[in-house]
């Protein structure tokens, strides 16, 4: 089921909303700077999920899905934080803040696996809520016992990196993109056949425990 018809059928009250222009703009290389938010209305009244038109609209497979991944991970927003801040704190609920940025294209030109980044600390409220939105994205667009049976049929048991120079991470992606033939004869790869980019299917993969290092 498209991600936008989950948004649109789970809550009345959450509206999701096409925007060819979201308040900060763009980078230098023409690129949106922001690919969604989530805010309340300034009537207070519905949740605003907001979707760059740049990214909902494209037609290159990695982009809309980054596009899916954005929606599930607002949703996420919409569902568990905006009603705290309105309860807590109803005059900042109608701050327009957003809540999900783009890489930059220096960035997203290399192998995500490449790129140097330090650990997260979860150490303040906004990190935990950026991770709980992850978190709900991963598992709504890619739920544990879906993911399970399609590695299944692909691999048969959990995997492990077989050089030394690999790690958990490059064989997690290669894992990722690897065509296979599912149940109904169809050639596919987990990242078609749940319609994420490779480095969400990554994760999901290693989170679950499908590829261990």
């Amino acid at each position: 089921m498209p991600i936008e018809t989950v948004i649109r059928k789970f809550d009345d009250d959450i509206v999701l909303v096409v925007h060819d222009e979201i308040e900060c703009g763009r980078l230098r290389d023409g690129s949106p700077a922001i690919l969604g938010l989530s805010r309340w209305s300034r009537d207070g009244r519905r949740r605003e999920l907001v979707i760059n038109e740049d990214i909902y609209e494209a037609e290159n497979a990695p982009t809309r899905r980054r596009a899916n991944f954005t929606m599930a991970h607002e949703l996420g927003h919409c569902i568990e934080h905006l009603p705290l801040v309105q309860n807590r704190q109803s005059e900042a609920a109608l701050l327009r803040t957003t809540t999900y940025v783009s890489l930059a294209p220096q960035l997203l030109s290399q192998p995500w696996f490449k790129r140097k980044s330090a650990r997260r600390k979860l150490s303040t409220p906004e990190q935990w809520r950026e991770w709980q939105a992850n978190q709900f994205a991963a598992e709504l667009l890619m739920p544990a016992e879906s993911v399970r049976s399609a590695f299944e049929q692909c691999y048969g048991c959990p995997l492990a990196p077989a050089k030394e120079n690999t790690t958990v991470e490059e064989l997690s992606d290669q894992t990722a993109r690897t065509i296979f033939e599912d149940e109904f004869g169809t050639s596919t790869s987990l990242v078609d056949r749940f319609d994420v980019n490779p480095q969400a299917m990554a994760y999901r993969l290693i989170a679950l425990g499908l590829v261990s290092g």
